[in-house]
């Protein structure tokens, strides 16, 4: 049961960080990155409390001598690892947002002239 709570998470986290690798090359890019990026930063703590509970649950498994599976232990540090992939790209989008933001915005200014 343990396994298939962490493997939904695990392929909540995957998605997660498909999602925010998009590269931006316009505005249209950005726009979705940052929905991406709203979205994620809500729900990424739920996540990271549950790879938690199952590494603590494992641990106590492990400290009444229950067996875990290996299969079970490698899923769950694929969940870690992934929790640390999208907390880095979380930070990177972080610090590129900003210059992004001013970026397409002098682009859709540049535009407005034209457009009128």
């Amino acid at each position: 049961m343990i396994r298939v709570r962490n493997d939904a998470s695990k392929k909540w986290l995957e998605h997660r960080i498909k999602e925010l690798e998009i590269s931006i090359h316009n505005v249209e890019d950005f726009v979705q990155q940052q929905t991406y990026y709203n979205f994620t930063n809500e729900h990424f703590q739920d996540q990271r409390d549950n790879i938690v509970m199952y590494e603590q649950t494992y641990g106590v498994m492990n400290d009444f001598t229950m067996k875990v599976k290996k299969e079970d232990s490698e899923s769950l540090k694929e969940s870690q690892l992934n929790v640390n992939k999208l907390n880095g790209l979380i930070q990177k989008i972080e610090t590129e947002q900003e210059n992004n933001k001013e970026k397409f915005k002098k682009e859709l200014l540049s535009l407005i002239p034209q457009l009128e």
